[in-house]
């Protein structure tokens, strides 16, 4: 995926790339459910939405970095919950994801406000419905302990 990013300078041509990779995985296995039985969840819809998720945040992350070029941009982790998360994703399933950042507070939440306005607004009906929060990761070690984590 980051050979795919890396050739489309634009963001808009760099996350349609991404996007299509995503589509053509969801639709591989709708055939299959088509063609053989119709599975109730399918791990490969949640695998195409992992790669759809980090092509976003590679692309979000690039582009944030070209408008900051005198700060570094923060690492970010996304978790995924739910059905996701289990790896039950089903052809309608959102992703439930919760953003964990360590560095700029500010910086995260904006690069990650940017992956999903970049996974719901590139294809009609094509995009990755994405319920996501940001969270710090220096906020969790002040107040859980390694048990709760």
């Amino acid at each position: 995926m980051d050979a795919l990013i890396s050739r489309h300078s634009d963001t808009e041509q760099a996350m349609w790339r991404v996007q299509a990779v995503r589509v053509r995985e969801v639709t591989r296995a709708a055939l299959g459910d088509a063609l053989a039985h119709v599975a109730p969840v399918r791990t490969a819809i949640a695998d195409a939405s992992d790669v759809a998720l980090h092509g976003a945040l590679t692309i979000a992350t690039r582009q944030w970095s070209s408008e900051h070029a005198d700060a570094q941009p923060p690492r970010l982790a996304f978790v995924a919950m739910g059905s996701y998360g289990g790896r039950e994703s089903s052809l309608m399933s959102d992703a439930d994801i919760i953003a964990v950042h360590e560095g700029d507070a500010g910086a995260a939440v904006d690069i990650t406000m940017r992956v999903k306005k970049l996974l719901s607004s590139v294809h009609e009906g094509s995009g990755l419905s994405v319920d996501m929060d940001p969270v710090s990761y220096t906020h969790l070690r002040a107040h859980e302990t390694p048990e709760h984590l």
